[in-house]
């Protein structure tokens, strides 16, 4: 769970104010939603363990681009990538 760890990471790292950092979790939420039915696709057609894989290697790199940011807009395409 990132999601308690991310939000203070935003906070008191990056100098988001709550409405930012609740805009972060909001795009975040619909890109979630957005990418549900591409992954069961995806799943369907590779494997869900090939998609999985690429899906935990994918988060690791995003979340290791936005701890290395110091700007909001870095930081946000970080986890959106």
């Amino acid at each position: 769970m990132v999601e308690p760890i991310l939000s203070l990471f935003l906070a008191e790292e990056i100098h988001l104010g709550p409405a930012r950092v609740g805009l972060v979790f909001g795009f975040a939420a619909i890109a979630s939603a957005a990418m549900h039915p591409v992954a069961g696709l995806f799943s369907d057609r590779w494997g869900a363990r090939r998609v999985t894989i690429i899906g935990l290697v994918a988060t690791g790199a995003a979340l290791a681009a936005a701890s290395a940011s110091s700007t909001a807009s870095s930081s946000a395409v970080g986890l959106f990538v």
